[in-house]
């Protein structure tokens, strides 16, 4: 086989994507050089070689895969599509492949060792504090916040501290406690900061951590994904994520919301600015409660009517 030779190489390619998707997986994540050239790999006008052109391995090796692979790489976060094609951004891009016809069932003890290995792999490749997310490994909801401040590395969990208090007491409104849902950050470890200070994850960071908590989502399977800020919104799904307006994201409904923090501060402008913030909060939560197929009482409906 000619080293130069495209089809060969795409022929090799989905014969290793296949063999991917057999055991379980559905995306790879490749640097922004090798999606190019797989890119480019693909837009060729390509053709099978006349049968006197092939050694008998070749042979075998093109009975494996008859079609052309299908790629499509997706944008991340804070990387924009002129960056992708002129190659100006170094963020890893995905590369998304075909379902499986037939999903792969795991088991709860299968999640949970898939997750640890997840957060392994995010701890050596981020380099931060890594306080990673926790919870029922089948919830029905995920909720993502922003990242890890001094209480997440404190306690060692997503949401800690007050905003996570206020988080036991929305979700016990709801009918839930939170060893019934999946709690996790937009990116999983602190980032580095000053003796005492937290800071938000650059757009940087954020691409990095992208991957981990798309592959962390996934592996949960949830019903609806809820971002509690505009912060974890927005890095979750950029510009379309809207509070209060359900989009897709990876195949999963996601809402924005409000962060439980922004509750808190709303506590300086006095009473009726936290009832305002509680009630829109209260209205996103009554969607995405009727989206997952949870039960909704008509006392839960009347916590904070609809004006």
């Amino acid at each position: 086989m000619s080293s130069t030779d495209p089809y060969a190489v795409l022929q090799l390619l989905q014969a290793h994507l296949e063999g991917r998707l057999r055991a379980g997986e559905s995306r790879l994540w490749l640097q922004a050089e090798a999606a190019r050239s797989l890119r480019e790999l693909v837009r060729m006008e390509l053709r099978p070689r006349a049968a006197e052109e092939w050694t008998r391995a070749e042979e075998a090796e093109h009975r494996l895969c008859e079609a052309p692979v299908e790629l499509a790489v997706a944008e991340l976060p804070g990387v924009k599509a002129a960056e992708l094609e002129s190659g100006a951004a170094e963020h890893p891009q995905r590369l998304v492949l075909p379902e499986p016809t037939q999903a792969v069932k795991r088991t709860v003890e299968e999640k949970e060792a898939a997750l640890a290995g997840l957060r392994e792999r995010a701890r050596r490749a981020l380099g931060g504090r890594m306080v990673g997310g926790g919870g029922a490994v089948e919830a029905p909801l995920v909720f993502v916040g922003d990242a890890p401040g001094a209480h997440e590395e404190e306690e060692g969990r997503p949401l800690a501290g007050p905003p996570g208090q206020l988080l036991g007491k929305i979700l016990q409104a709801m009918g839930l406690s939170r060893d019934q849902v999946y709690v996790t950050t937009v990116y999983p470890c602190r980032p580095s900061a000053e003796p005492g200070e937290d800071r938000a994850p650059t757009l940087e960071e954020m691409a990095q951590g992208a991957a981990f908590v798309r592959e962390e989502i996934a592996l949960v399977g949830p019903r609806v994904v809820v971002a509690l800020g505009e912060w974890a919104g927005q890095g979750l799904a950029g510009a379309a994520a809207q509070r209060g307006q359900f989009v897709e994201w990876e195949g999963i409904a996601l809402m924005t919301t409000l962060h439980p923090a922004e509750l808190l501060e709303k506590e300086r402008e006095g009473a009726a600015a936290v009832m305002a913030a509680k009630a829109r909060l209260w209205q996103d939560l009554l969607q995405v409660m009727e989206r997952a197929g949870l039960p909704i009482s008509e006392r839960q409906r009347g916590y904070f009517p609809a004006k």
